[in-house]
């Protein structure tokens, strides 16, 4: 059997990479580097280069529609989103009976990441999807387990 990570769990991973690149807090690299080595640990290998190249493909879709004051929000809804609903608009749950952190059969594609982060934004553009509270922030979020201790993780000292 598979075990590949669920695609919200990677979509937070890009998510928390693009938004601490535009805020110049990490690097993409150094945090691709951190979730490689974190998320791998519980599912099949995720390359650096693999999220390297994804965050890059999204702040480059960024570029294009136009990076202004409202950027860093949609990427902040974007995590809040992927792990406060599933795809469909339901409540994601988080509980004995939900176990929302199980492996996948299938991997999911960078292409896929990137096209549901466009899609996304332009639904924030159309006010069909609810921005982040500006209030709300990752590391509020217990019910993400170990993932919230990844994110919480400092990135890797890179050698140049």
């Amino acid at each position: 059997m598979s075990n590949y990570c669920p695609e919200w769990i990677l979509s937070v991973a890009v998510g928390v990479i693009v938004g601490d690149a535009l805020t110049g807090s990490t690097s993409i690299l150094a945090n691709s580097q951190k979730f490689s080595d974190g998320l791998s640990k519980h599912y099949e290998e995720i390359s650096k280069d693999f999220l390297n190249d994804t965050a890059n493909d999204i702040i480059s879709e960024l570029n294009d529609i136009g990076i202004d004051e409202f950027t860093a929000r949609f990427v902040k809804s974007f995590v809040f989103n992927r792990i406060k609903f599933k795809e469909n608009g339901s409540t994601r749950r988080f509980n004995v009976f939900f176990n929302q952190f199980k492996g996948e059969k299938a991997a999911v594609t960078s292409k896929k990441l990137v096209s549901s982060f466009k899609a996304f934004v332009f639904r924030c553009r159309a006010q069909k999807v609810s921005l982040a509270p500006k209030s709300w922030n990752i590391h509020q979020e217990e019910q993400i387990d170990w993932l919230l201790t990844l994110v919480q993780q400092d990135p890797p000292k890179l050698s140049g």
